[in-house]
C-alpha cells in the first residue's frame, strides 16, 4: 500500500493520456481511520505499527492496486486477496479485518468481489457481498470491510479524477 499523498505527488502532473497509459489496473482507496484506537500489536501487517498509527491520526488514505502483488505466495492465483495476513495481495492493517477477508476476481471484463466468510462482513454499496460467485464492483463502488473500514473502488479514469482533485486541494 502507498500513501495516497505519495501516489498523487508521483503521478499528479501526468496528463490524462499519460496517467491512463501508466495506470492500467483498478485501485482501491482505503481510509485507514478506524472507529477504535485499541492496541493492535497482535496484527500481522506489512506496514509497521508506527506508520499505521501515523496514518490513522493524520486521517490519510492509502492506495493499492487491485492486482496480484509481485512474488505473491498464496494459493489463490485467480483471486486478488484482501485481508490482514501478510500473504494477501492487499494487506489491510486493522484488527477487525479477517486474515483472509475478501477477494476480487475478474470475469468477462468486469470485477467481482466475494466475502471470504469473514468475521465482520463485507458490504458493496451497503449490500452484503456474497460468499459464493461474487457481486459486481463498478468504478465508484463503496466497499466496507469489517464494519466501518471504507474502500473506494476506482478504475483508472475515476482514479485520475481523484488524483487531480487531490492536487487541486479539493
Amino acid at each position: 500500500m502507498t500513501p495516497f499523498e505519495q501516489f498523487v505527488s508521483e503521478r499528479g502532473a501526468l496528463s490524462r493520456t499519460e496517467f491512463l497509459e501508466a495506470v492500467r489496473e483498478p485501485h482501491v482507496l482505503v481510509d485507514l481511520r478506524p472507529q477504535s484506537t485499541r492496541d493492535s500489536s497482535f496484527l500481522t501487517v506489512r506496514l509497521d505499527k508506527k506508520a499505521v498509527e501515523e496514518t490513522r491520526r493524520a486521517g490519510r488514505r492509502v492506495i493499492a492496486p487491485v492486482a496480484k502483488r509481485p512474488g505473491a505466495q498464496n494459493a489463490f492465483a485467480m483471486m486478488i486477496t484482501v485481508g490482514r495476513a501478510a500473504n494477501n495481495d492487499i494487506v489491510i492493517p486493522d484488527q477487525r479485518v479477517s486474515k483472509f477477508h475478501a477477494y476480487f476476481r475478474e470475469e468477462g471484463g468486469r470485477w467481482l468481489l466475494c466475502d471470504a466468510n469473514s468475521r465482520n462482513g463485507t458490504l458493496i454499496d451497503g449490500e452484503a457481498a456474497p460468499q459464493q460467485g461474487g457481486a459486481p464492483v463498478a468504478a465508484g463502488a463503496r466497499i466496507e470491510l469489517a464494519q466501518k473500514l471504507e474502500l473506494l473502488f476506482c478504475d483508472p479514469e475515476l482514479l485520475f479524477e481523484h488524483v487531480q482533485a487531490a492536487r487541486a486541494g479539493a
